[in-house]
């Protein structure tokens, strides 16, 4: 049995949102980059020349800006333990954001000194549960590598658990 949902038809006297209309009910569940707005009313079957200028007029207005979005984004994901690295790959893939202004917000947000003391924290919260694992320091790398953290912060966090005991 096919349980996806399948698309409604489509009703003759239904009326589609505007553009403009649209675009503000997607902003008002969250901010969003302009890659990922464009993307959405691409996908909901708006035309390039039906969103080019609701776009213009969003960004003239203030609606939708890029640099917030993303400071937003980051300080968020930053809070959940998420490395340079990550974010940035995010960034760049997920939202489309150019590589000036993700080196810009990732310099604002994240002090490289409080990254590695969260990493270290990070570390030293999960390693208790993995030392005792067989395969326990292969599992800190690659729960470090997911979360984009430097392999040698890694190597160095393991050197002094070995040295302390």
């Amino acid at each position: 049995m096919n349980r996806r949902k399948r698309a409604r038809p489509k009703t003759p006297g239904k009326r589609r949102l505007t553009p403009l209309a649209y675009a503000r009910r997607l902003l008002a569940i969250r901010p969003r980059s302009v890659h990922e707005l464009r993307q959405r009313m691409q996908r909901h079957g708006y035309s390039p020349e039906e969103i080019t200028p609701v776009l213009d007029h969003l960004l003239a207005s203030g609606a939708l800006d890029d640099r917030a979005f993303a400071l937003l984004w980051v300080e968020a994901r930053t809070a959940r333990g998420w490395g340079r690295a990550r974010l940035a790959g995010e960034l760049r893939h997920r939202f489309g954001l150019d590589e000036g202004l993700i080196e810009d917000i990732l310099a604002q947000v994240y002090d490289e000194m409080s990254a590695r003391k969260q990493a270290e924290a990070w570390m030293a919260r999960i390693w208790p549960r993995l030392k005792t694992h067989p395969r326990g320091r292969s599992k800190l790398f690659e729960r470090a590598y997911r979360r984009g953290i430097p392999a040698s912060w890694v190597e160095q966090f393991l050197r002094e658990q070995d040295s302390t005991g």
